[in-house]
């Protein structure tokens, strides 16, 4: 598996984007912006020391048994993300946090940039093709909205194919690709994250030397 080093530093992180007054209309067709910013990372400056992470994902169902019988005993994300880590630290690595993930995105609206792209980020119905390609960061990624990447407090890059599968307007499906979009805990709970992680994946960090 190759990895990609991110250089530490200071870094700002979060929904600081502008959108073009013709998405935010159509947003609020669905729903309230400010209801739907509720989904969206909070802008904040945080401090990373460097990382590795890794270019590719894996499918979680390629580390962790699935069946649902296992996930009577979580309770929460955090908990579910502490036994994927004791399986990964056999490898020597980790989960990502939300802020090294997003830092690793390249810190624009989209891995890809800023453009927010026309249809929906399904099949043929967008004439847009970047989100099918490795990012500005080099990192590749699904661009598919029913996977979601697994965090150590979020999911992300994905909303389990909700907007797409709603007929919420565009450009929400779109949305769901940004790195500020998160699934937290607070709306994951037993057969809710039972069901995300079918279809979830994970990036990893290697683990920093003793």
């Amino acid at each position: 598996m190759s990895f990609i080093s991110i250089p530490g530093g200071t870094m700002e992180l979060g929904w600081r984007h502008s959108l073009a007054k013709d998405a935010v209309a159509s947003v609020e067709v669905w729903m309230p912006w400010n209801e739907f910013a509720c989904r969206l990372s909070k802008q904040r400056q945080v401090q990373l020391p460097p990382f590795e992470i890794s270019e590719n994902c894996l499918k979680l169902e390629n580390v962790m048994d699935l069946n649902p019988k296992l996930f009577a005993e979580i309770e929460t994300l955090e908990d579910y993300c502490d036994a994927v880590d004791r399986v990964l630290a056999q490898f020597g690595t980790r989960l990502p946090t939300e802020d090294e993930l997003e830092a690793a995105m390249g810190g624009h609206l989209f891995p890809w940039g800023d453009e927010v792209p026309d249809g929906i980020p399904y099949k043929m119905e967008t004439t847009f093709g970047a989100h099918l390609r490795p990012g500005l960061a080099g990192l590749i990624f699904n661009g598919d909205t029913y996977k979601t990447e697994l965090t150590r407090c979020a999911l992300k890059l994905g909303d389990g194919g909700e907007a797409v599968c709603g007929g919420y307007p565009w450009p929400m499906a779109w949305l769901s690709l940004s790195p500020a979009h998160r699934i937290d805990s607070t709306e994951l709970h037993e057969d809710v994250i039972h069901e995300f992680m079918q279809s979830a994946e994970i990036r990893q960090v290697k683990l920093s030397p003793p």
